[in-house]
């Protein structure tokens, strides 16, 4: 089947981890996820078990199913900011999904009016 990319706007929580958990609980619920040999995957954010703590550059290896936020260096030389907007991150979304390798992610915040507002979560996964 190959690997699948995927991609998520959540509401802003401070907490990152937080977030991660709670849109996977939505995406169980939904139902809108791969559902065929464990071996292969969701092809989903379920397929993550936490955030970094810390920024990992691009190029960097987070980890095994690890989401990671990218530095305010690494945002500003993909988004021309280190507080992006919607439409920026959209603009740039096919670049961020493939950041990191298979069985990782990216996440980058969003903001409006100059404040935190969205976290979105993208990646591959799925064999």
């Amino acid at each position: 089947m190959g690997a699948s990319g995927w991609s998520y706007f959540v509401p802003y929580e401070a907490d990152l981890e937080s977030a991660l958990k709670r849109l996977q609980s939505e995406v169980r619920k939904s139902g809108k996820f791969y559902k065929g040999e464990p071996e292969d995957g969701t092809h989903s954010i379920l397929d993550m078990s936490n955030v970094s703590v810390r920024a990992v550059p691009r190029g960097a290896d987070p980890g095994f199913g690890v989401v990671a936020p990218l530095s305010d260096a690494d945002l500003q030389g993909l988004l021309g900011t280190a507080q992006p907007t919607r439409a920026m991150v959209k603009a740039r979304a096919h670049d961020l999904v493939s950041i990191r390798k298979r069985w990782r992610g990216t996440c980058v915040v969003v903001y409006a009016d100059g404040e935190p507002a969205e976290i979105f979560f993208t990646g591959f996964s799925g064999d």
